[in-house]
């Protein structure tokens, strides 16, 4: 079975008292499960929701979301889900005993044959279930309209790559922010936390299990490069502004804002000189900027200042921009 570097150790215990052969894949820049050599079984453990996959030969594919709700949007994902079984967590209890979980299957006689293996014991109780599936449908809107925001606001404002909050139906818990080769995961980091950013590092969150550690070099790595931003449910439009604030003087401090967008980053760094001179230290790009000609409105002096602010403007536009992106 191959499972993921930086497994859980729930999950790594678990999978050793079935006696399987486990083997550690790595994980790419995207942070998908990968292997250069086929197995019976993959085993994808995403963190909180994130949309990661798997990038290997296997006959059989898991994609593992109990770390999160399903998204709740009543479409059917069995036959569109990325993986032959999804699980996704029910958070029914704090025991993990009793939390419960959901199996979707692409494959109908799979279901079958797992459904013929159960017990009364792996039943979940209907009545809390039930009870569960009323809230979902209130918490996933407002979640997934929290996440929109966000995600759009770091995208436009900060201009850095980002994962888009969908992942086979799970209901993601924050955004994925990839931090530019062009600076220090660690110095980036910092930097966000010291603006009173709600930033998560995913070397924390999830970090290179130490049963795998001699040979997840490239895991560890790509795993330096991805932050995730928490979002809540009840986070009002002041919390994402903060949220993507944070991002932005981050990015603009180290030079890599607008890093997806080089004309743009050209634009603005030559509004900066023509405001403050050539020796001004507001902003420098640290990576190739070339000679792109910008396809974005032409910015001024004014454009920097609220409340007309073209460079962070988050609000109402924004969010139905990005819930349109995300689906939701």
């Amino acid at each position: 079975m191959l499972l993921p570097a930086n497994v859980s150790h729930a999950l790594l215990e678990t999978v050793k008292r079935t006696r399987a052969e486990i083997r550690f894949g790595d994980l790419t820049h995207m942070l998908s499960l990968c292997a250069e050599y086929p197995v019976r079984i993959a085993w994808a453990e995403p963190v909180l929701g994130l949309p990661t996959g798997i990038d290997a030969r296997a006959e059989l594919t898991i994609l593992d979301h109990s770390d999160t709700l399903p998204q709740g949007t009543g479409q059917p994902i069995g036959q569109t889900a990325q993986a032959d079984v999804t699980i996704f967590g029910l958070q029914l209890s704090t025991d993990a005993e009793e939390a419960g979980t959901v199996l979707v299957f692409r494959d109908a006689a799979l279901a079958a044959r797992v459904a013929a293996n159960m017990t009364g014991i792996d039943r979940v109780d209907d009545r809390l279930a039930l009870a569960q599936l009323t809230r979902l449908r209130q918490l996933a809107p407002r979640q997934s309209a929290s996440l929109a925001l966000v995600y759009t606001g770091v995208l436009e404002a900060a201009g850095l790559p980002v994962m888009t909050p969908r992942a086979a139906g799970a209901l993601a818990r924050g955004i994925a922010v990839s931090i530019p080769a062009e600076c220090a995961p660690s110095t980036f980091v910092t930097y966000a936390r010291r603006e009173l950013t709600r930033v998560a590092w995913l070397p924390e969150l999830r970090p290179v299990h130490f049963a795998a550690a001699a040979h997840a070099e490239r895991t560890a790595a790509n795993l330096e490069r991805w932050t995730l931003l928490p979002v809540l449910p009840e986070d009002d439009e002041l919390t994402s502004k903060q949220t993507v604030l944070g991002i932005v003087k981050t990015a603009e401090y180290l030079g890599v804002r607008w890093r997806t967008n080089p004309a743009r980053a050209a634009q603005y760094a030559k509004l900066l000189e023509q405001m403050y001179g050539l020796d001004h230290d507001a902003y420098r790009p640290v990576f190739e900027i070339g000679a792109h000609e910008s396809k974005d409105p032409a910015l001024d002096p004014m454009d920097l200042f609220a409340p007309t602010c073209k460079l962070g403007k988050v609000g109402a536009d924004a969010r139905q921009a990005a819930l349109v992106k995300v689906g939701a």
